[in-house]
């Protein structure tokens, strides 16, 4: 209120000149209110929570009712905080205040219940009476970051699959295909180390792969390690994983009704994950993994459970490569020895070139190399050459080695290929022989 008293001295002049003023007064203080009843049912009106900040101190001026609700405060509570109160980032808000910045796209502010989420801060900076105030607008982006994070995870482990169906085109044997898939998973979920294996026929746990948490102090060298994790009883939580099928996950070991001890020197397990290994229905291993050091989560489950059918399947391509691969070296050797054998009869039957069908096998060799020729074709020939002279076998010893030059009869008899052009004229065949014979 403005109380004006008017002497009654006063002259004229000075009385009008007073009443202007009390006039003007009035407009502006009514012109101020006004634009605060605008502004207080603007600020109100925002859907975003807005504070109103005292830009050199950070102290909280003004909110309204959307950050009363995102936050849990009441507004006067609110009014005794600070903007650094609502951070987890204490540090990074003071220096905040020290710049002009307008826009940071990610902040981590806590609510009163201790809720920690990321928030994209917008701010406006302006002066009133001299005073620098900044208007900041907050929005909770916690669906948009799980969205994105669930966007990153599946490109990873996409990313992942890939990987280990590269590695099953390229690996030798099945360890190396369950190091490299047991890398790959430690790589999408954070993990310091895990291992690979399955149930043998007696029912007990052999590794197939293992990672190096520090075997360097463990009472195990890491070399041998595979070797000699092998016929182990399924215990702890790990072997919870491959009794009941189903994946497990365990932020708090020590807790676990399950837990044992670990090797001398082997790092503390803080989390685990583990998911079963399952073909056509039945459970035959696990992954299992640890120290994530964050915990493990069921995003991390979901991605392990489906890279597990994908390890499953390569490894199960693997061991039918191998088995292929055994069974073809079995019948390749015993292809040779077949050959080998029907050489060797065919040089007992004909001393007199005896080890000519060897040195035919070992020049034809020689020149397939020569040419350039592959090693599958190259063993085709050496094949050949080593039983070319196999239509001997048929041929009686009698004319096989005798001394003297052969009738017509015996030359067509002994030459393939005048006996196999006769035998395409099956009907006249035997009267021709007869013709030559009587001659």
């Amino acid at each position: 209120m403005i109380l004006l008293t008017i002497k009654d001295k006063t002259n004229k002049a000075e009385e009008k000149k007073i009443l202007e003023q009390i006039v003007t007064t009035s407009e502006e203080f009514l012109q101020s209110i006004d634009s605060e009843m605008r502004f207080r049912s603007v600020f109100a009106a925002v859907s975003n929570p807005l504070f109103l900040l005292d830009k050199d101190t950070g102290a909280i001026l003004d909110v309204n009712d959307a950050a009363c609700s995102l936050y849990g405060y009441t507004r006067d509570e609110m009014l005794k905080l600070k903007n650094i109160d609502m951070s987890v980032e204490p540090e990074k808000t003071r220096k905040a205040l020290k710049t002009s910045l307008t826009c940071v796209p990610v902040r981590y502010h806590k609510k009163k219940d201790g809720t920690v989420f990321p928030a994209e801060i917008t701010a406006s900076l302006f002066e009133l009476n001299g005073r620098k105030l900044s208007t900041v607008s907050i929005r909770d982006i916690t669906e948009y970051k799980q969205a994105e994070e669930r966007v990153r995870r599946k490109s990873a482990l996409l990313s992942a699959i890939n990987q280990v169906f590269r590695e099953a085109l390229t690996c030798e044997t099945e360890e190396t295909l369950a190091r490299k898939c047991l890398a790959v998973a430690e790589k999408l979920t954070g993990s310091k180390f895990g291992f690979i294996g399955e149930v043998n026929e007696a029912g007990l746990f052999d590794t197939i792969a293992i990672s190096d948490p520090g075997w360097t102090n463990c009472k195990m060298p890491m070399k041998n390690a595979t070797k000699l994790l092998k016929g182990m009883k399924l215990v702890s939580y790990w072997g919870r994983v491959i009794k009941t099928g189903q994946s497990q996950i365990v932020n708090n070991p020590d807790s676990d009704p399950d837990r044992i001890g670990i090797p001398a020197g082997h790092p503390a397990i803080i989390s685990f994950l583990g998911v079963p290994l399952k073909q056509a229905g039945r459970t035959f291993g696990t992954i299992a993994l640890a120290n994530n050091k964050l915990g493990y989560d069921k995003s991390d489950l979901e991605c392990m459970e489906s890279l597990s059918i994908i390890f499953v399947e390569s490894l199960h391509r693997k061991r039918i490569e191998a088995s292929l691969k055994q069974s073809y070296n079995r019948l390749q050797k015993t292809l040779d020895d077949t050959m080998k054998t029907l050489a060797s009869i065919v040089e007992t039957k004909d001393p007199y070139t005896a080890g000519h069908q060897k040195r035919v096998a070992k020049l034809s060799v020689a020149i397939g190399k020569k040419l350039g020729l592959d090693n599958e074709k190259i063993g085709g020939i050496y094949t050949a050459a080593l039983i070319h002279d196999i239509g001997k076998i048929m041929i009686p010893a009698s004319i096989l080695s005798k001394p003297s030059a052969l009738t017509s009869l015996k030359t067509i008899q002994t030459s393939g290929r005048y006996k196999a052009d006769l035998e395409r004229l099956s009907d006249t065949y035997q009267q021709i022989l007869l013709c030559i014979s009587i001659r």
